[in-house]
């Protein structure tokens, strides 16, 4: 990564979904590259492929930058399941639908949302049913269903 590093990541763990926050600028293609893979670094350390992810802080990249952008993040981000994203105040919400579109015509799940709540409550309704949750979220493999083929004795 080649970038100068200008953003922090703060995360909290729910059930279902790793919550990120974004911390910091990011003012060029090669910041926004970097960003990226710290983001799924992070969820895969943790063993998320749901995310919400909420920012604070200055966006200033344009509509080519978001093309690019959105193509590279589509094969970086490939493992993620579903990702809500909402924006800082004051981005520039063209070139973010435009991003975020761009994604979603890729097959990534990615949805834009305007407040946390919302966000929230879209990532709670994928984790349904223990099974639900293994397949859409969290994988641990202490959360597989122990299936045992012995014969267990009536009682």
């Amino acid at each position: 990564m080649t970038s100068e590093t200008s953003y922090k990541l703060s995360c909290t763990e729910h059930t279902n979904y790793l919550h990120i926050h974004i911390e910091g600028t990011c003012r060029t293609y090669e910041t926004a590259i970097d960003l990226i893979h710290a983001v799924v670094e992070e969820a895969a350390g943790r063993r998320f492929r749901n995310l919400l992810i909420t920012r604070s802080g200055e966006i200033t990249l344009g509509m080519a930058d978001a093309f690019s952008l959105a193509r590279e993040c589509s094969n970086i981000a490939k493992d993620l399941r579903h990702v809500a994203y909402v924006p800082p105040g004051g981005a520039n919400l063209g070139v973010v639908r435009y991003f975020v579109n761009l994604l979603i015509t890729r097959g990534s799940r990615l949805r834009l949302f305007e407040n946390t709540d919302d966000a929230d409550e879209w990532l709670r309704s994928f984790a349904v049913t223990e099974r639900e949750r293994n397949l859409a979220g969290r994988v641990e493999p202490s959360d597989a269903p122990n299936k045992s083929l012995e014969k267990q004795p009536r009682a």
